[in-house]
């Protein structure tokens, strides 16, 4: 059984998604692109990093996304919670949803 670790996040950051070769979606997930909507159900754990993973244990794909148009737009460094960020993220709010 293998295992495979996807990067999955939202506005507020990125968390490690471990995933088992014995669910279903495996060979679909390896496909995904950024931005793929996804329904999660796992166990949550603190990672000696201080960050945190997710041990999947059900996976539904709920959208797939069709092309890639900025694949760093989780990591460019931008929080939503800083004021100096307030009229960017509003002119932009498509790439916060």
């Amino acid at each position: 059984m293998g295992v495979f670790f996807l990067p999955v996040g939202d506005s507020t950051g990125a968390n490690q998604l471990v995933v088992k070769s014995a669910i279903l979606l495996w060979s679909e997930l390896k496909t995904l692109k950024p931005e793929s909507s996804l329904v999660i159900l796992g166990s949550l754990a603190s990672r000696p990093d201080g960050a945190f993973e997710i041990a999947a244990q059900e996976i539904r794909i709920i959208s797939k996304a069709t092309g890639t148009l900025h694949p760093d737009i989780r990591y460019a460094g931008t929080s939503i919670l800083e004021p100096q960020n307030t009229d960017s993220l509003l002119s932009n709010r498509h790439l916060y949803l």
